[in-house]
């Protein structure tokens, strides 16, 4: 085929608008579709040259897939090799078994289905997974699979009704993803099925091609420019969880640039030697350019600052050229007969790299540290219920937890307090994902929105029957309002995304709803606020290996959206304010943390599990210093409640 170095240029934008999303440039937070970029890409130099081979009569399936696996599998596998090692290097125990079970699915080009599984695109802690870019790569291979039977079944059927087939197909993938994103997000980014349409935008344009060989070229500079324009629009404006729907902007773009060409007057800056260079070498980049951000930010523990993402998109591409001249290009051709013994060579990596993978991943533990504060030593295996005091399966209690998986990492704190005071209490069944608030749920969880109305439902029923003198309401109130979180709260009668500032007034009218619903009966409501959500897991800090050094981590901390911690705060400090005597905040952030520090630990055992759920060290620790006030109102309010029993 005829080289076409405009596609070169069209390669080095989508692997630009990728490298600088994830560097963390603002101006590029849409900068993700350039893998969208890339499948129209694929999609239409793949099906050109499979067509033209089959019209030739020359097509052969076993040199299709050796040509392919030449293209993608050694830069590939020696960037998997080389970031197993570093990972080896750095990473904690338990990030690094993550890493090597995605290192097997990698390997078996199934990455994408893996990802899925685990927990999304967006989950807060992907800046912790090295090869989490490489779902993109299982797609193309995916899809270079089962094209080339598509192509060739239509092309002997009936070749004449091939595009109508493929247009078809594409059609029903779009669709699909469409109709199937309010249902599982995750699987709609990730999953083959769902993108192939993508691919179908570009396979359509060598037939569009062929009946459309004179050209006008008013039309072709109109089309080029209305591309470009395109593309650029949707990394400047996209963000995160932006609809499916809206993803067919920039695959259009990128199809008008390919169909139109270069247009005259921008052909000195288009075909420039430097941006076809960079487009040459885009494969080895998007290759290399996560590890490096992953394992920087890893080894730094630090919030990136702007010179920190400049430096990191120069290391990209300046890594990225020896992979790919002394790599890539290495063998990305040869001779027929070498076929077998390229095939058994990078077959037998591959399979390496599973068992290896394999074994790391079931071999290796995460490490056992002391507890140091002897107090919570005596209490921190005891269980939540003693008799009847605690938080026990009992009917009628005194009081009851209420939440999500905040309000189980804070049981073993309220059932102290529940034993030491002699009362009794039940933690009612957790929903994951869904703080007890009327009305609204955050959206993109990993709980179902009819599972958390359906619990809120339960919750509220069960409230009615038990007749309980106080609730503790605990929650992660953040979790549908800001960047770090992932999520916006949504009206439960509705499924639409809120934008901006919208969640965050949403949540603090139906907080103060609930809360004057329950206050209305005559209980008393307690408020547990959260500590931070931080940027690492305390394991980056504490469990990493020293070979690249150790870190103070009772100091060092970064904080995710530390204005919406504030916010949330402040409304429930209100909500205290407005019935004093009846509902209690406690504040946890004045005990967790001093100003804009937040300290992992106490100098020697973690607070935290993960970014923002306490270990049972850290609630009772948070007992033992900080619940007096907690404790007294709790006491006070049950004694007023026997006086005056609860409606």
């Amino acid at each position: 085929m005829k080289y076409r170095p405009d596609i070169d240029v069209l390669r080095t934008i989508a692997v630009l608008g990728v490298v600088f999303f994830h560097a963390g440039f603002h101006i590029a937070l849409g900068g993700y579709v350039g893998v969208d970029m890339f499948f129209v890409i694929s999609g239409y130099l793949i099906t050109r040259k499979i067509a033209e081979e089959v019209q030739q009569g020359v097509f052969s399936f076993p040199a299709f897939y050796v040509n392919r696996a030449r293209r993608l599998f050694p830069a590939l596998f020696v960037t998997v090799v080389a970031t197993f090692l570093l990972s080896f290097l750095l990473l904690a125990s338990d990030h690094f078994k993550q890493f090597a079970q995605s290192a097997v699915w990698t390997a078996l080009s199934a990455s994408n289905i893996y990802f899925w599984l685990e927990s999304g695109y967006w989950a807060a802690d992907n800046h912790l997974k090295p090869l989490l870019h490489m779902w993109s790569l299982s797609v193309e291979e995916q899809f270079y699979l089962v094209w080339p039977f598509v192509l060739y079944f239509f092309a002997r059927l009936r070749a004449k009704n091939t595009p109508i087939a493929l247009g078809a197909i594409g059609a029903l993938s779009f669709i699909a993803s469409v109709a199937y994103f309010n249902i599982d997000q995750d699987a709609v980014f990730f999953l083959t099925p769902f993108r192939v349409f993508e691919f179908a935008v570009g396979a359509l344009l060598v037939w569009l091609e062929r009946t459309s060989k004179h050209r006008k070229q008013m039309l072709c500079n109109a089309l080029s420019i209305l591309g470009f324009c395109l593309v650029v629009i949707a990394m400047i404006t996209f963000r995160p969880h932006t609809p499916t729907s809206l993803v067919i902007i920039p695959c259009i773009g990128t199809a008008c640039m390919i169909f139109g060409g270069v247009a005259p007057s921008l052909e000195r800056v288009w075909n420039n030697a430097l941006g076809v260079y960079v487009g040459r070498i885009s494969y080895s980049v998007y290759l290399v350019h996560w590890p490096i951000i992953v394992f920087y930010e890893y080894w730094r523990f630090n919030q990136m600052q702007q010179p920190d993402r400049v430096g990191l998109v120069i290391a990209s591409l300046l890594l990225a050229i020896p992979l790919h001249h002394f790599v890539e290009q290495r063998y990305r051709s040869g001779r027929a007969e070498a076929r077998l013994n390229f095939t058994v060579a990078w077959g037998s990596l591959s399979a390496f790299i599973v068992v290896f993978g394999v074994a790391a991943s079931t071999m290796i533990k995460p490490p056992i540290r002391p507890l140091s504060d002897p107090w919570i030593i005596e209490r921190i295996s005891l269980p939540l219920c003693e008799g009847e005091f605690g938080l026990c399966p009992i009917d009628h209690p005194d009081v009851v937890l209420v939440g999500d998986s905040h309000a189980a990492h804070y049981a073993p704190a309220v059932a102290e307090t529940l034993k030491e005071a002699r009362l009794r209490g039940n933690l009612y069944p957790i929903v994951p994902g869904c703080p007890f608030v009327l009305d609204i749920h955050a959206i993109d969880v990993s709980v179902k929105s009819d599972d958390c109305i359906r619990g809120k439902l339960e919750w509220l029923s069960r409230i009615t029957q038990d007749n309980p003198r106080v609730i503790i309401l605990a929650g992660l109130w953040e979790i549908g309002m800001g960047r770090g979180f992932g999520r916006r709260y949504t009206l439960d009668a509705e499924q639409r995304e809120l934008k901006h500032a919208k969640p965050r007034l949403l949540w603090a009218e139906k907080m103060r709803e609930t809360v004057d619903l329950l206050v209305k009966t005559g209980r008393n409501i307690i408020l547990l606020g959260n500590g931070p959500l931080v940027a690492n897991p305390p394991s980056v800090c504490f469990d990493r290996p020293a070979f690249l050094g150790r870190f103070d981590c009772s100091k060092m901390n970064v904080i995710v959206d530390p204005e919406i911690h504030t916010f949330t705060r402040e409304v429930l400090r209100q909500i205290e304010m407005s019935h004093p005597g009846q509902v209690f905040f406690f504040d946890a952030w004045p005990f967790l943390c001093n100003g804009d520090l937040c300290p992992l630990s106490d100098g020697g055992q973690t607070f935290y599990k993960d970014q923002h759920h306490l270990t049972p060290y850290g609630a009772l620790w948070l007992q033992h210093h900080a619940f007096a006030g907690l404790s007294h109102f709790l006491g006070a309010a049950i004694q007023s409640a026997q006086r005056s029993p609860v409606n």
